[in-house]
């Protein structure tokens, strides 16, 4: 049998029909592009802390247009200083002072204290905090302590069970939230949507976010734990060269100067509008050839080819604290148990999620913690933070540590998810730490590297210095802790002012020490040690003798 032939006109029809196939199948794809792309943005919202509204980058340029008299936009020119930002976020646990130089302290913020900008000068900025019962408090913080922001951010409450989908006007499904749930704002409506974040664990600032029917919500006000970046927070990049943070009374003309660029390559290579403003506290990007400035502070130059001589640590490294050049190292990449050096991480932890005035109710017995280091709590002892901290570094106790865990996180668990975070946070790869005090573990590692890059972000603040460097410290309420530091390298090396020792079975004995000559610091991190005290005045000694700094 003879099988029909489509005519001509028929061949038409089929090859239109085919063409229209893949018409449809093409726009269907590159629909499903679009979303995923911006499900992908959405789900890039508060991963970096570079968190943004629809309109990306001009977030900035609205904070600077907030924060600059519109009269006087029009007639900015290269040498107009930065101006003032409206508001700033706190990025770590930090002290308000009472002057803009050497002060006293006023008050304490936590990390992501929303702070009201007033004024400026010198380093530090003149804020307003207006969270506190009995009215606001007035202060100033270090420039370094904060990040620029926008105003606290608007909160909603679902008033049923509601999805989050993924996209504006799609089906997809991210996460659901149950009735009477508190959603921070991140964008605008779009559509009959709202774009918004669940905090679905704060203490892990695990992500939840999405698109929300607008008819499924009503105005709400900030939960008392939901302490998050505002969604135009600017990132702060900690330690990173090739970076320049405005300052008061730069310029782009002064900026061009100071790092030995032209204005127009700054421009560029910065996004910057010609008619904009710089904000205070702006992060730049520098190149990272030819003059740093200080963006990029220059390391030591060596003077002298000397030997440390016997150092017995099998992992060991000596690092300039202003620059973070490696100036002598020993395997110090190597994966190895920290022991109570984690401490540090735990330390550092605290200070970004709590007011070191925060009231602690204990309920851990330190007196069944046997073969433990431990500051000596008993159940109902009612501390500070501060007090804790300074139980923590000191005697290292185990029971302080697991104390604030418990106070920030729930658990040790939970809490250790946190001191994973922070690490990587400042681009540390070799760490990885499973509970708060250093305690031998499975998995529980780091590397003289990392704990030295660790204790110099630490030394970073003013809080942590005292804790490192602080011989003894009494609770100042009367609740009987005499405590006092196991570091005997603060009374034996004259130039020693921290950080932590620590031991283990597994770790044997380690160190991160701290000196500061002539206004010089070094770190020296030495694990696995047979004396941590020599190895340490040795390192530090060839180091000071070794490198000149200008």
């Amino acid at each position: 049998m003879r099988k029909a032939r489509l005519g001509r006109g028929e061949q038409l029809y089929v090859l239109l029909a085919f063409v229209s196939c893949f018409a449809v199948l093409a726009v269907h794809l590159a629909g499903r592009s679009v979303e995923d792309s911006e499900k992908r943005e959405g789900w890039a919202i508060l991963a970096e802390g570079r968190d943004r509204l629809p309109g990306g980058d001009l977030m900035l340029s609205a904070v600077a247009r907030a924060a600059a008299n519109p009269e006087q936009q029009a007639v900015e020119t290269d040498a107009a200083p930065a101006a003032l930002p409206a508001w700033v976020q706190a990025i770590r646990g930090a002290r308000l002072w009472s002057g803009s130089v050497e002060s006293d302290p006023v008050n304490s913020v936590g990390q992501w204290q929303f702070l009201s900008v007033v004024g400026a000068e010198g380093g530090r900025f003149r804020v307003q905090l207006s969270a506190l019962e009995g009215g606001s408090v007035e202060g100033w913080i270090d420039l370094e302590d904060v990040g620029l922001s926008g105003p606290p951010p608007q909160w909603v409450r679902t008033t049923r069970p509601a999805s989050l989908y993924t996209s504006s006007d799609g089906v997809d499904s991210s996460v659901s939230a149950a009735a009477e749930v508190d959603l921070m704002v991140l964008g605008e409506a779009r559509g009959e949507r709202l774009f918004v974040y669940l905090p679905v664990e704060i203490t892990s600032r695990r992500s939840g976010y999405g698109w929300v029917d607008v008819d499924a919500l009503v105005p709400s006000v900030q939960p008392r734990d939901g302490a998050l970046p505002s969604p135009v927070f600017r990132a702060v990049p900690v330690g990173r060269q090739g970076r320049y943070r405005v300052r008061i009374g730069d310029s782009i003309a002064s900026i061009s100067a100071t790092l030995g660029i032209q204005r127009d390559e700054l421009v560029r290579i910065n996004g910057l509008d010609r008619a904009a403003r710089l904000v205070v506290g702006q992060v730049l990007q520098a190149p990272t050839s030819g003059s740093a400035g200080r963006a990029d502070v220059a390391g030591p130059r060596k003077v002298r080819e000397l030997s440390p001589g016997w150092v017995s640590a099998a992992n060991a490294v000596v690092v300039d604290g202003d620059s973070g050049q490696i100036l002598w190292a020993r395997d110090a990449n190597a994966p190895t148990p920290p022991a109570s050096l984690t401490k540090i991480v735990t330390a550092l932890v605290v200070l970004d999620h709590t007011n070191l005035g925060d009231t602690v109710t204990v309920h851990l017995d330190s007196r069944r913690m046997t073969d433990s280091t431990v500051m000596g709590v008993h159940p109902g002892d009612v501390l500070t933070v501060e007090d804790l901290l300074y139980g923590l570094m000191l005697p290292s106790g185990n029971d302080a540590a697991l104390v604030l865990a418990q106070h920030v996180a729930g658990t040790r668990e939970g809490f250790a998810e946190l001191m994973n975070e922070k690490v990587r946070s400042l681009g540390l790869t070799g760490t990885q730490l499973a509970n708060p005090h250093g305690l031998d573990a499975a998995g529980h590692v780091s590397t003289a590297y990392d704990m030295a890059m660790l204790a110099r972000e630490g030394m970073r603040s003013p809080i942590f210095q005292s804790l490192a460097s602080s011989r003894s410290y009494e609770t100042p309420r009367g609740g009987g802790f005499d405590l006092q530091n196991l570091n005997q390298l603060l009374w034996r090396y004259r130039d020693a002012d921290g950080v932590k020792i620590g031991y283990t079975p597994a770790a044997g004995r380690t160190i991160v020490a701290s000196a500061t000559r002539e206004g010089h610091r070094v770190y020296v991190a030495a694990l696995k040690s047979n004396d941590i005290y020599a190895d340490s005045a040795a390192l530090l000694d060839w180091a000071f003798a070794s490198y000149g700094w200008q």
